[in-house]
């Protein structure tokens, strides 16, 4: 071993399983955090001395100054991560399914209207525009009368709200 590895009284430092510790004004190399690591440790610490060293060559390799920014490749970074995201919000996603089914009302009958018709969820605003009825103004000057029927009120105001949407 070399003389910085040693302590004061000439013995080696180690941290407690044998390994060497490197000194504290030095940053221990890849090789020695890839000894004192095991398990998800000894992976995380590969990955991402892998990816220092490699962003390291890309700056060495590279024709920009220091201010252009220079990422991590696509692959195997970006797409290793986000595989590892998808999969998990994936198995999230098949455990709850599995665990909580859905609940199935009783079967339709063809030959019986329901009580409450409903439309889609995407087209509850214009079905609440229909039922618009009670803003339907009463005009005094034809005696009380209203200028439209309920029906045709509430398909203007849909065309309305399309219409600005159309604008826009």
């Amino acid at each position: 071993m070399s003389d910085d590895t040693e302590s004061l009284d000439g013995t080696e430092r180690t941290d407690g399983s044998g390994l060497p510790v490197s000194p504290d004004d030095e940053t221990p190399t890849w090789s020695e955090r890839k000894k004192r690591s095991v398990g998800l440790n000894r992976l995380t610490y590969e990955y991402f001395e892998r990816s220092r060293r490699e962003d390291q060559d890309l700056r060495q390799e590279s024709s920009y100054v220091e201010r252009d920014v220079l990422g991590f490749p696509t692959w195997p970074h970006e797409i290793i991560r986000n595989l590892s995201i998808a999969s998990f919000f994936v198995g999230v996603i098949l455990f709850l399914s599995a665990t909580m089914p859905p609940h199935i009302g009783a079967p339709a009958n063809p030959s019986s209207t329901p009580a409450i018709i409903l439309p889609d969820w995407y087209l509850y605003w214009s079905f609440g525009l229909l039922k618009l009825g009670p803003l339907n103004p009463e005009l005094a000057i034809l005696g009380g009368q209203k200028l439209t029927a309920d029906r045709t009120y509430g398909v203007l105001a849909n065309v309305v709200v399309v219409g600005i949407i159309a604008m826009v």
